[in-house]
C-alpha cells in the first residue's frame, strides 16, 4: 500500500502507473506489427538489417520493461499490486462528493456523479490476486525479470541454461498479462475519473509508409542492392 491523503496524491499515481501500461501494450504491438510487415517483405528487411534489428530489439525491451515494472512487487514501489491494495485502503476517494469535486469542470458531472464510483470489494479483492506473485502468469513474468531482463543468472549463464528457454516468458501468457493489466487500470481510473486509458497510439501504423517507400524504390532499382 501507498500512502496518500488527497486525490491529488492518487492521481498522479493513477497516471504514472498508466504510462508504463500503456507503454507496455504500445510497443509490444509495435514489436509485432514490424515482426510481422518484415516477414512478409523480407527485401525491406535486406536493406536495413542493423536498423531493422535494434528497432525491434528496442520495442521487445521496452515493452517488457514496462510490463516487468506495472507488474513489479517491491514493497516500496508503484505498480499494479500496491496501487490497487491503496484503493483497498482508501475508498472514501471513490465517494460521490470527492468525484464531484475532482471533475467539478466537467458539465456532465452531476449525471456521472449518479452512477456507482465505489470499487467492489470482491471484484478488488480477485484483481490484487491476479496481480500478486502467487498467480502464475505474474510469477512467471518476475522470474524472468529477475534472471533475465533487470538482472542476468551467473549460474544459468555459465551453465548455459539461460539460452535453452529456462526462463523464457511465451507471447500468449506476455498478452495475457498485457490486457489483465488494462483492463484493472481502467476499471478503477473510470471510477475515479471517469476516464479510461488507450493504449491504441494515434500513427502506430506511420511503418507502413516507410516500407511501401523502400519497397517502390527496391522495385524500381532491383540490380542496386
Amino acid at each position: 500500500m501507498i500512502a496518500v491523503k488527497t486525490s491529488e496524491e492518487f492521481s498522479r499515481l493513477l497516471e504514472s502507473l498508466a504510462n508504463d501500461v500503456v507503454h507496455a501494450n504500445i510497443h509490444w504491438k509495435q514489436w509485432n506489427d514490424l515482426a510481422s510487415a518484415l516477414d512478409a517483405q523480407p527485401q525491406v528487411w535486406a536493406q536495413s538489417r542493423t536498423f531493422w534489428h535494434l528497432t525491434l530489439n528496442a520495442n521487445i525491451f521496452t515493452a517488457l520493461q514496462s510490463l516487468c515494472r506495472a507488474y513489479d512487487q517491491h514493497q516500496k514501489s508503484l505498480h499494479l499490486l500496491s496501487w490497487l491494495k491503496t484503493i483497498q485502503a482508501n475508498t472514501h476517494l471513490f465517494g460521490q462528493d470527492e468525484f464531484k469535486r475532482r471533475l467539478a469542470g466537467n458539465p456532465f458531472v452531476d449525471s456521472l456523479a449518479t452512477a456507482p464510483r465505489a470499487p467492489d470489494p470482491n471484484v478488488l479483492e480477485q484483481d490484487i490476486e491476479l496481480c500478486s506473485i502467487s498467480d502464475p502468469d505474474v510469477r512467471l513474468l518476475m522470474q524472468y525479470r529477475g534472471n533475465f531482463l533487470a538482472h542476468r543468472n551467473a549460474k544459468s549463464t555459465s551453465s548455459g541454461t539461460a539460452n535453452n528457454g529456462k526462463y523464457a516468458l511465451p507471447g500468449t501468457q506476455i498478452e495475457v498479462l498485457l490486457e489483465r493489466a488494462k483492463t484493472i487500470l481502467n476499471r478503477y481510473s473510470y471510477l475515479f475519473s471517469a476516464s479510461t486509458h488507450s493504449v491504441n497510439m494515434l500513427g502506430h501504423d506511420d511503418y507502413k509508409y516507410v516500407f511501401k517507400s523502400v519497397q517502390a524504390a527496391i522495385d524500381r532499382f532491383p540490380h542496386d542492392g
